[in-house]
């Protein structure tokens, strides 16, 4: 009996696991954990830099496109129409500070449209929001 199947086993065991990313959509996301930082919206651009306290980037490489699980992103959109006190369906506008479980793209993009970032976020849940300027 050869030993190959069982070292195979142990190489496989203590290599780090791919199984906990996963591809969604083509994109290739790594292990899920708990994000926060500034979510910017407009008509035209929606997009998150990972930050803690000093949230300042101002190279779209430093942001990330951000696509959602409920493919709309309606968990970000609603509650951010109720913060801004927004009356009709349009999408948000402005800053916010978001935390969420989600997963970080595993590769950088070419900017796909004026405004995209060149990383990418998948939001699962959203934990909490406010607005940028609020205080903590």
């Amino acid at each position: 009996m050869t030993k190959a199947p069982l070292a195979l086993a142990l190489i496989l065991l203590a290599a780090p696991s791919c199984a906990r990313g996963e591809t969604i959509d083509g994109i290739a996301y790594g292990e899920k954990a708990t994000l926060s930082g500034i979510w910017f919206t407009n008509f035209e651009n929606s997009r998150f830099l990972e930050c803690s306290d000093n949230c300042e980037g101002d190279s779209l490489s430093e942001w990330a496109s951000i696509a959602c699980a409920d493919k709309s992103c309606a968990m970000l959109d609603q509650p951010a129409r109720r913060i801004m006190g927004a009356k009709s369906q349009e999408p948000p506008e402005g800053a916010f500070r978001i935390r969420f479980i989600g997963r970080r793209g595993l590769a950088p993009h070419k900017s796909r449209y004026l405004g995209d970032g060149e990383k990418d976020v998948w939001i699962d849940q959203l934990l909490d929001i406010r607005r940028a300027d609020e205080p903590r």
